[in-house]
């Protein structure tokens, strides 16, 4: 099953001195969390530990649609940190914050999402765009969902930070990105005419820490 839409995705990435991972840890699951997927136009937020990949840390947000972002329910929230929100935030590093809408998915995505992601960011060079765009959707998502264990496959273009697409693929375990079936997949179509002209490709596999729905 394909789709498109305009629903929209926040992302953060980030690390913490680990000295302060468990606090960082519990602010993140009992308030964080909580106070993001309350405002409204947010459905869903999960974090995730990178197993593979930097930084450290990443949390993804589905969103009604990317203006949700924009609100002034989460302007208000983001000027006014509760005093452990201020204490928190000063300890991220490497922290970047992206703003994407859903441009492409494929396969079936569950409510309760999967217990591993992997996510791979990435630009194009522009006289490229439009044949990478042609091989994401026709040729490389498509077989990589045949592999067994690959749940959805869904793609993202940047309303806000870079790099300017994100892909992201619900895992029921890691090591089916290390499988032969997931290589020769990966590999099919047009992906060696492409691949030549990706530009700061960044790839992390995640294992789900919390998720909280509406």
């Amino acid at each position: 099953m394909t789709s498109t839409s305009r629903k929209g995705l926040l992302t953060a990435w980030l690390n913490v001195p680990p000295e302060h991972e468990e606090e960082f840890n519990r602010w993140y699951n009992t308030e964080h969390i909580q106070e993001r997927v309350g405002i409204p136009g947010f459905l869903n937020g999960r974090r995730y530990l990178s197993l593979e990949g930097e930084p450290k840390y990443f949390a993804l947000y589905e969103l009604e649609t990317p203006d949700a972002v924009y609100s002034e329910a989460y302007k208000r929230v983001r000027q006014n940190p509760t005093p452990w929100n201020r204490k928190i935030e000063a300890l991220f590093q490497d922290f970047v914050r992206n703003v994407y809408e859903e441009i492409f998915s494929y396969g079936s995505s569950s409510p309760q999402g999967a217990p591993y992601v992997l996510t791979v960011r990435v630009g194009v060079a522009p006289e490229k765009e439009n044949e990478f765009n042609a091989w994401y959707n026709e040729d490389h998502i498509p077989a990589l969902l045949k592999v067994g264990g690959v749940r959805s496959g869904k793609r993202y273009r940047a309303v806000e930070g870079t790099p300017k697409y994100l892909a992201v693929y619900e895992l029921d375990n890691p090591e089916v990105i290390k499988s032969e079936a997931w290589v020769k997949a990966r590999d099919y179509g047009r992906t060696s005419v492409i691949w030549p002209h990706l530009q700061g490709l960044q790839r992390n596999v995640g294992k789900l820490l919390f998720q909280l729905s509406k």
